[in-house]
């Protein structure tokens, strides 16, 4: 049993001698960092801020008129008769769907547009990661998300982010 611990032992320790000897150079990258840094980054949210703007100013718009007659109707409505009321609460209950309808659409194609930002974004966060690591020597580079802890020696954030400047 001893020596069934033992070659375990020497086998896991070879093991991981192996791993660190196969991996020379590691690098990590704070996507965060370079999203906030680097120019395709602001520039993907002030696309998406310019392309979305008329949109929500026009629900902003129809959420106030909703909202102006849903008041008008508290108000009202006791000194209506049960028709008008049901009428004007149908009318309400139709311009609440329609509002909630173009809330959804709108959400969907905000997200459309995200993702789509997102992937131009990260052709080119990869295409800088795949120049610094290869012009660094570096044989792995992991995001900072994906490591509890890491040297700040190891991040190079700041040379992808250099990098991305110059590629826009």
């Amino acid at each position: 049993m001893k020596l069934l611990k033992t070659i375990m032992v020497v086998g896991v320790a070879a093991f991981f001698l192996n791993v660190a000897n196969a991996v020379d150079k590691i690098a990590v990258i704070s996507l965060q960092t370079v999203f906030q840094q680097a120019p395709q980054g602001q520039a993907a949210l002030d696309r998406l801020k310019q392309q979305m703007t008329p949109q929500m100013n026009s629900l902003k718009k129809m959420q106030d008129q909703l909202n102006a007659a849903v008041t008008a109707f508290n108000k009202n409505s006791p000194t209506m008769s049960d028709a008008d009321r049901t009428a004007q609460e149908n009318a309400l209950n139709q311009q609440q769907q329609k509002f909630q309808q173009q809330v959804n659409a709108f959400q969907t194609a905000q997200g459309q547009q995200q993702q789509a930002a997102a992937q131009n974004f990260q052709t080119d966060l990869v295409n800088a990661v795949q120049t610094v690591a290869k012009n660094d020597g570096y044989t792995l580079v992991m995001t900072d998300q994906t490591v509890p802890y890491y040297n700040p020696s190891y991040d190079i954030s700041g040379e992808v982010v250099n990098l991305m400047k110059k590629m826009k």
